[in-house]
Parts: structure tokens; sequence; C-alpha cells
């Protein structure tokens, strides 16, 4: 998008994708995959907030949540190479 726009000029906020194409794929879908990560780290990120201000101490996460997290970041990478292979 950079590359459309003269320098020193700011683009309109409706010609920008939704969370500056945090979401979006290439193409301009929305991806699923992006949407559940995103939605799974700030669920983790307010629960952990929460329980840390509750508690008044910060709390560990759990090793099975980062590698979830992991996991679903890995699985849309590798879902990202297969389809530029194609």
């Amino acid at each position: 998008m950079s590359g459309d726009v003269a320098p020193g000029v700011v683009p309109s906020l409706e010609s920008a994708p939704p969370l500056g194409g945090m979401v979006s794929e290439p193409n301009g879908q929305v991806s699923s995959m992006r949407v559940a990560f995103l939605f799974s780290v700030f669920v983790v990120g307010v629960v952990w907030c929460a329980l840390s201000i509750r508690s008044g101490a910060m709390q560990e996460i759990p090793w099975t949540v980062v590698v979830a997290l992991s996991a679903m970041a890995g699985g849309k990478l590798l879902q990202r190479f297969a389809e530029g292979r194609k």
C-alpha cells in the first residue's frame, strides 16, 4: 500500500483494510485463521491481566497455552508457505 501513495501524503482510512491488514490475506479476503489467532491472543491477555490484577502479582502463563498459541501461529505460517508453492 505504501507504493500507491506519494511521499508525504497520508492515505484515507476508508482505503485501509480492517486492522491495517492484519486479518486480511494478500488478495483482500479475511483470514479466519488470523482472526482466530488474534482473538485467542486477546482472550489470553485479558484473562492473564485480570488474574494478575486480582491476585496482586504477575501470574505465569501455562506452557500449554503458549504451545497452543505457537501452534496456531506456526500453522498459519505453514499454510502461507504451502500456498506460495502452488
